[in-house]
């Protein structure tokens, strides 16, 4: 049950911490991940399906929360061993079976929302979702690299490779108005912002920070082309405009994010070279266009956050440098 669940989290945080690998084994973590799907099947069913959307009341949203964390926590731990070959691989590849079925079963059932269509459970049910795209993130790259296969059935390969994307489509697809709504929502305060809103923005910019840096094999990014531009796009237009930028926003946890997001970007293009299927040179423009903006966050911050102002400084420089070798004759 739910307090089950929660009790092998707490073991299994434990032993990350600790380092050990007593607590949690490839065979148990199997049965674990079997028991969060089983779970999740009995939530989804609870709840009413309406055009790929889920409606939940607040007990059921606040139990698949808890199911949905408690599946990144142990994937979490699994990667890691996975990672370094520990133990048997018939084990190591148990664990993908349930891990599979919760990917699709999450698919299935997205968004969430609130049965009772209260307009003031909106927030809550808003960081749900935005936990929801991250183990649709971290699963979904995880099969992408590691293709999911049932023993003895060619369909099944088949089918896994036409599906084998659609937890970026639905990410991109909730994330972009995600976006939209922030832009809208820009003239208040953080400050004054529920601190569920505030955990929900930050959390979805870690799954935008997945959409925009992590690659597949072959050096390519999960998303290209087109959706690349336009998540850049919308990702700049939220949190580095050229005009009207936020005080509290550059001040609060959401807005360093969006800033260490910003310069994990401008390494890539600007130092690494890693090209996302599209026009770079385009990409580089939207980039450097942010960058005009940080040093407004750097008057926002007045010292406040030293750590981050000397990477920022640090980044700009090196833009700087970057640009004169390119361009040894420009002016400015």
């Amino acid at each position: 049950d739910s307090t089950t669940a929660s009790q092998s989290s707490i073991e299994i945080s434990s032993d990350a911490r600790s380092g050990s690998r007593q607590v949690v084994g490839f065979g148990t973590m199997a049965i674990l991940m079997s028991k969060l799907r089983d779970r999740l099947v009995e939530v989804t069913q609870r709840g009413n399906a309406n055009g790929g959307e889920l409606y939940l009341s607040p007990t059921d949203a606040q139990e698949f929360s808890l199911i949905i964390n408690s599946v990144r926590l142990l994937w979490s731990r699994y990667t890691g061993l996975f990672a370094l070959g520990a133990e048997d691989p018939l084990d190591r590849e148990k664990v993908k079976s349930p891990g599979h079925s919760i990917l699709n079963l999450v698919l299935d059932n997205f968004p969430v929302k609130d049965a009772g269509g209260k307009t003031g459970n909106n927030q809550k049910y808003d960081l749900l979702n935005s936990s929801a795209c991250m183990v649709l993130s971290e699963l979904g790259s995880f099969f992408d690299k590691y293709p999911f296969r049932l023993t003895g059935s060619s369909q099944n390969s088949i089918i896994n490779d036409a599906q084998r994307f659609r937890w970026v489509n639905t990410i991109f697809a909730y994330i972009v108005p995600q976006l939209d709504t922030h832009m809208q929502e820009g003239n208040i305060q953080a400050e004054e912002m529920p601190s569920t809103t505030s955990n929900t923005r930050f959390t979805l910019l870690k799954v935008i920070e997945q959409l925009l840096l992590q690659h597949r094999e072959g050096g390519k990014y999960i998303l290209t082309g087109k959706k690349y531009m336009e998540l850049l796009s919308c990702f700049a237009d939220a949190y580095f405009p050229l005009t009207g930028l936020d005080s509290s926003t550059c001040k609060s946890a959401e807005g360093r994010r969006a800033a260490s997001l910003l310069i994990s970007l401008t390494n890539h293009f600007f130092t690494e070279g890693l090209n996302p299927s599209t026009d770079s040179s385009e990409l580089q423009k939207v980039v450097l266009r942010m960058s005009s903006v940080l040093p407004e966050y750097l008057m926002k911050w007045r010292g406040r956050y030293p750590e981050d102002s000397t990477t920022v400084l640090a980044t700009l420089l090196s833009i700087t440098r970057r640009s004169n070798i390119d361009d040894p004759n420009a002016d400015d």
